[in-house]
């Protein structure tokens, strides 16, 4: 009884790998991409800051708080 129970549920617990492989593929994705976009706000605002806009360096540094380092 029991290993007909296992040939049954056999395919929703392939399904259920697959899926769970496949969303942690794109959730490194994901990442990597928001980790790209958080070094290119930390040296827009080191640029802003040597450039003298200290309004702009100032609210992408609030971004970065805000939303990146949680």
């Amino acid at each position: 009884m029991r290993w007909i129970l296992k040939i049954i549920l056999f395919p929703i617990s392939l399904v259920l790998s697959i899926l769970t492989a496949f969303l942690t593929f794109l959730l490194g994705i994901g990442t990597a991409l928001l980790y790209i976009v958080m070094v290119f706000c930390i040296f827009g605002a080191l640029a802003s800051f040597i450039q003298g806009e200290v309004g702009i360096g100032v609210s992408s540094v609030s971004y970065l708080v805000h939303m990146g380092f949680r």
